[in-house]
This record gives C-alpha cells, sequence and structure tokens, in this order.
C-alpha cells in the first residue's frame, strides 16, 4: 500500500465511517471515453472517476470534476486564507485525496479493482462507493456524496460531502469554519516574554456574554505550559481553553469554568489560548487577567 496525495490544488476531508443507505443503484459500466457532457449527473461523475481513476494506471496528474463558481469561489477563499499557516493541513485536499475520502491506495488500484459503485440517492445527488484497498480482506471501503447543479449547459458539483454517524459532513462548510478558525487565530495577540523571563501577565476584556479574546504563544517540545487566572473580580466567570499546534484540545474544552490550565508535555508550535465568558455562569463582561509559565 503507498500512500498518494490528489494533485489536486488541495481539502477538508474527513475519514469517517460510513452511514446511511440509498436506493436507485446504477448500472455499472467499464472505463470508456470521457463524458464531457453528460446527460446526467450520475453520468458526469460517472464519467469523472472514469478520467481520475485511469491516471492512477497510467501515473499522470490527476484531473478534478468540475465544479460550480460558488464552490470555485470558495477553494480560492481558502486558498488564501490558509497562506502563512503552512505549518499544518489546511485547505482543499489538505488532509486526504476528496474524491477517494483517503490517503491510501493499492499499488495496482484501478477502476475495475476499486468495484466502484453509483446511486442516485435524491434529485442531484451521487453517492459513490468504493475500496481504495481491494487486497485487504474487507478493504478499506469509503464514500463520497456529490451535490450537483447545472451551469451553462453542464452538470458540475456543488459541494462534497462525506460520512459523519448518521449524517454528512459538507467540505463548503469545512471550508468556512476553518477560514473563520484561521480568521480569529490572525487577529489573536501573540504572547512573548521578555528576554531572561519564563513567564507573561496578559490582560485583557471581554465586551459581553459572547465575545472572546484568542492568544497565540509559541513553545518547543517536551515543555510545560501553565496558565493561572490572576484576576479576582473574574475568578468564576471566564473559561481559558487552550488548543494545541495540531488544532486539538490540550485541555478540558468542556463548559466548566476553567480558569487554570496545564499542558503537559508540549509539542512544538504555536498553541491558541481562548478567553471566554463561562456558560455555566450568569452573564458577565469586564477585565481579566492571566499568567502564562512555559518551562
Amino acid at each position: 500500500m503507498k500512500k498518494r496525495i490528489s494533485l489536486v490544488v488541495t481539502a477538508l476531508c474527513v475519514l469517517l465511517p460510513l452511514a446511511g443507505c440509498a436506493t436507485g443503484t446504477v448500472t455499472e459500466k467499464p472505463p470508456g471515453k470521457a463524458i464531457e457532457k453528460a446527460a446526467t449527473a450520475v453520468d458526469t461523475v460517472r464519467g469523472f472517476y472514469e478520467r481520475y481513476l485511469a491516471t492512477f494506471v497510467k501515473d499522470a496528474a490527476t484531473p478534478d470534476i468540475a465544479m460550480s463558481k460558488a464552490f470555485q469561489a470558495d477553494i480560492k477563499k481558502s486558498e488564501q486564507a490558509c497562506k502563512g499557516h503552512n505549518d499544518e493541513p489546511c485547505g482543499w485536499g489538505a488532509d486526504a485525496d476528496p474524491y477517494l475520502n483517503s490517503q491510501d491506495y493499492d499499488d495496482d488500484f484501478s477502476y475495475a479493482s476499486s468495484g466502484i459503485r453509483f446511486k442516485e440517492t435524491a434529485p442531484n445527488t451521487v453517492r459513490v462507493d468504493l475500496n481504495v484497498t481491494p487486497s485487504v480482506p474487507n478493504g478499506s471501503k469509503t464514500t463520497i456524496v456529490f451535490k450537483m447543479v447545472q451551469e451553462n449547459g453542464q452538470w458540475v458539483a456543488d459541494d462534497i460531502l462525506y460520512p459523519d454517524g448518521k449524517s454528512l459532513y459538507s467540505t463548503r462548510k469545512a471550508l468556512a469554519d476553518e477560514r473563520a478558525s484561521l480568521s480569529k487565530i490572525s487577529k489573536a495577540e501573540r504572547i512573548q516574554f521578555a528576554k531572561g523571563a519564563s513567564s507573561a501577565t496578559v490582560t485583557g476584556k471581554l465586551a459581553d456574554f459572547d465575545s472572546e479574546q484568542n492568544y497565540v504563544i509559541g513553545v518547543g517540545k517536551g515543555q510545560t505550559m501553565t496558565v493561572e487566572q490572576l484576576d479576582k473580580k473574574s475568578d468564576g466567570s471566564v473559561s481559558i481553553y487552550i488548543t494545541d499546534p495540531k488544532g486539538e484540545n490540550a485541555n478540558d474544552m468542556d463548559l466548566s469554568c476553567h480558569s487554570n490550565a496545564a499542558v503537559k508535555p508540549t509539542i512544538a508550535g504555536d498553541y491558541n489560548i481562548q478567553v471566554i465568558e463561562c456558560k455555566k455562569a450568569d452573564p458577565w463582561k469586564g477585565k481579566f487577567a492571566f499568567k502564562v509559565t512555559v518551562k
């Protein structure tokens, strides 16, 4: 098995369990001539996969499916938002091949070996099921769902969705959520220690019950970072949450009023410290202060 990252520009594509059923199975056709202006949404998606998986055998550059102007605009916005955030996967196709919902596939992976199936689960909605590692017992079966629309007389993809439990997760929503998160980080205040110091005091203000303040601090690998709330007036009214450089929660992220936090050991990179009003406390606004120590 080898790893293949699609040569498409680059997408959020979360590998999630298979879910949901569909009716209306479409009879399969072997790979053939590319369908440029297919009569149906299913034919368009099938034709794309014929071309796409043919490149795996020829070891050629992979194509993209034709997309709506709105979908293309979202991908372009995310591409711009991801600039300067290259330390972690970001944007379209960053985590996995969006057309396989996977990073890995068999060495001899092909259209025929994938057992690919196409189903129209709803009007203009095409579900694709395939196996990217048929050589492995039970293989790695994945699902991709295309929301199709017509533009300029041809079918194009307006969104690509992936199973998330019993629901579907939208690529366009994932891209929008990522851009919103990056926007907060880009506006975050960077915490820097004075020369020779291992700690710093940070002060800020929350304007209302839904407001938040974000801070970024760079740390090395294997260190211990502690965050301690100092302001007595805000004690019990604010929560401090920490996100590691991978975007994962670094402390308990429930709705309790966390005034202190510790991360040990740290991984190298930027940690995000978020200060919000505690959702379990009464509405509050005002100034806060906390101390960050890294040793």
